[in-house]
């Protein structure tokens, strides 16, 4: 592997680090959905999943949807 190869091959390593932060930090502001955070990424709806999971970001979920599963929860009792 030359030189250049492995500039070019840090440097892309690189450019997916920080595409992944910005994405994780995205999703922990709330200025992104898992979805679109997986595009910044690049990668795939389960893969952003398992980043979550291993960035110990929690899944986002809004007011609407805590409140829905806190009625669904209460209506089980």
């Amino acid at each position: 592997m030359d030189k250049s190869s492995i500039v070019r091959a840090l440097l892309d390593m690189g450019i997916r680090e920080e595409r992944m932060r910005q994405a994780l930090e995205m999703i922990r502001e709330g200025k992104a959905t898992v979805w679109r955070a997986s595009e910044i990424a690049g990668l795939d709806y389960r893969e952003m999943l398992a980043a979550l999971r291993t960035h110990n970001v929690p899944f986002p979920l809004s007011v609407q949807d805590m409140e829905l599963e806190l009625k669904e929860i209460t209506r089980r009792k």
